[in-house]
């Protein structure tokens, strides 16, 4: 009998020692299996550039933080995850001096949901954080179940912590939270970048520079919170789509001497658009560098910039640095504008702002030309050089946007082929054909819808394929077409455009760092009670075995 029992001790403490040496672990490592959740979220990171030796946008481009909410009293070292409309714009300076590793601002999955009113504040919202340098590493990330998880437990620990002691307490120790990492940990972001002008021309006699040109500029660049979702398909999608159009209406015309106009036609699609026009910019100092060589170069008569051509009210307006003269060039286009509207139902107008030399960018195209003495306006439907769809996300298409843009693309192009050929009075609809540009419009403005044209996308536009395609359309229209590159001093550049502009958020569910203390003390205690059994399992078995030898004996 009592060997029976000795023998079943044995096997109690063997059974007791398997478990403390593979139960306990395995637990463990459940527990962290359980808490390992991971979601993945794509985000979009605020652009980051220079222009002139001033830097926009933010500098950081790296997150590895703890999620917290915008109700969080913790924020310091912190990925604060917010919904937009959250965020007060006027209090958007403090908080990014609030010490926090980064944020995430959450958009909607479609705009197209979002109210009027809710439109206008995102833009202010948009161009308070454009306007706003920070080292603060800022994404967008759009709404998502993922995300929205974040968010949930986010907001569950800040409403725990504004408890009492007890529930903070308890949240401290069993507590989890999301921690944020994206994909890119790269010390360093590639800044490289080539910018490149697109020019074709129509020339109106073999010795060309002896006739005046007038120059037709559209920028293909867009703007907005972030570079993968600018689309920018009113700034500037509607001025290429007119300026592709004029190349192909009046490169058939100009393919006869009989049906050529007087005048030399250029066509530039400029880059850096958004980036203070530093593609027209280049290209104007190489002009006028020319005329100082005293080599070929164009007598520009005046330039047409196209910027932003859907109208809201069907108004048309010539912006201009200084009001045309009677009877100049501009003027008498003009005329011609204000003639073909009429056909329309387009109003036209003259906006004059003139150029104020202290401020860093300027507001419109033309005034590139202006600043060197060159005759030029931009054309548009939008009034105001500050109106904040010109550089935002929320330039999209939608219903009745494209109805809205034919008429006044139709007025420029009627405009600039009465102004070509002198037909102020005559009827002009046997020479263009209304159906066949609204198809071409169509064609070219549901292509440029589906494509982000920022800036920081394109380290080589003509090696995309939107920038084959154009290319190709240029050497099949014009008469002559050229690549111009846009230069920057190596030292002091003009511009510099930094990669980035997305990744991948990893959200790790962990527990809290207090738990992890707790789990390590635990973990010792465990060792340390398992090192003393296997250093005196032999000790406690002799003992068991002599107080089992001596109920033997008292029993015999």
């Amino acid at each position: 009998m009592i060997e029976k029992l000795i023998e079943c001790f044995r096997m109690v403490l063997g059974l007791f020692l398997v478990t403390v040496t593979c139960v306990v672990p395995f637990t463990f490592s459940l527990v962290s299996a359980t808490s390992a959740n991971t979601y993945d979220f794509s985000v979009f990171r605020l652009p980051q550039f220079e222009l002139h030796g001033t830097e926009y946008g933010t500098q950081d481009w790296r997150l590895y933080y703890e999620a917290v909410s915008v109700n969080s009293v913790e924020r310091i070292r912190k990925c604060l995850v917010v919904w937009w409309m959250d965020v007060v714009v006027d209090e958007l300076h403090s908080l990014l001096s609030s010490n926090l590793g980064g944020i995430i601002f959450v958009l909607p999955a479609n705009f197209s949901t979002m109210l009027v009113e809710e439109k206008n504040r995102f833009l202010r919202f948009e161009k308070a954080l454009l306007t706003l340098p920070t080292k603060v590493a800022l994404f967008i990330a759009f709404d998502c179940p993922e995300i929205q998880e974040v968010m949930r437990l986010a907001e569950e620990r800040a409403r725990v912590s504004k408890r009492n002691l007890f529930h903070k307490f308890i949240s401290l120790c069993i507590g989890e939270n999301y921690r944020l990492y994206t994909g890119n940990q790269n010390d360093a972001m590639s800044n490289s970048r080539v910018l490149q002008n697109i020019i074709g021309r129509l020339s109106a006699f073999d010795q060309r520079e002896h006739v005046t040109t007038i120059a037709i500029v559209a920028h293909y660049d867009s703007f907005g919170l972030t570079a993968k979702k600018s689309f920018g398909y009113n700034s500037n999608g509607s001025g290429m789509v007119v300026l592709l159009e004029l190349l192909r209406l009046f490169s058939r015309l100009y393919k006869t001497s009989t049906t050529r106009a007087k005048f030399n036609l250029l066509f530039l699609l400029a880059a850096g658009g958004k980036a203070n026009y530093l593609g027209t910019k280049q290209w104007i100092d190489d002009l006028i560098e020319r005329r100082d060589r005293h080599t070929a170069a164009p007598l520009i008569d005046f330039a047409i910039c196209l910027d932003g051509l859907i109208s809201e009210d069907s108004k048309l307006y010539m912006h201009v640095s200084k009001v045309p003269r009677q009877n100049s060039s501009m003027h008498r286009f003009y005329q011609m504008l204000e003639q073909s509207g009429k056909n329309y139902n387009v109003s036209t107008a003259i906006v004059q702002k003139k150029i104020n030399l202290g401020d860093e960018l300027l507001l419109w195209e033309h005034e590139r030309f202006s600043l060197r003495r060159i005759y030029a306006h931009t054309l548009s439907g939008i009034q105001s050089p500050f109106d904040p769809m010109r550089r935002s996300i929320l330039d999209l298409d939608s219903e009745g946007r494209f109805e809205k843009f034919v008429p006044i693309a139709m007025t420029v192009v009627e405009g600039l082929f009465r102004y070509l050929y002198g037909m102020k009075n005559d009827s002009v609809e046997h020479f263009l054909d209304a159906e066949a540009m609204r198809d071409h419009w169509k064609m070219w403005l549901d292509y440029l819808k589906t494509i982000p044209r920022s800036t920081q996308l394109f380290p080589n536009f003509t090696q995309t394929q939107l920038g084959r395609d154009i290319v190709r359309f240029f050497e099949h229209f014009a008469l002559e077409t050229s690549i111009g590159v846009v230069t920057s001093d190596f030292k002091l550049p003009d511009f510099i455009f930094y990669d980035g502009f997305e990744d991948v958020v990893h959200a790790h569910l962990t527990k809290s760092a207090f738990f992890d203390l707790l789990s390590s003390i635990f973990i010792v205690g465990y060792l340390w009670v398992l090192h003393l059994l296997a250093l005196n399992v032999q000790r406690l078995y002799l003992a068991v075995g002599r107080h089992v030898g001596s109920l033997k004996a008292k029993h015999q």
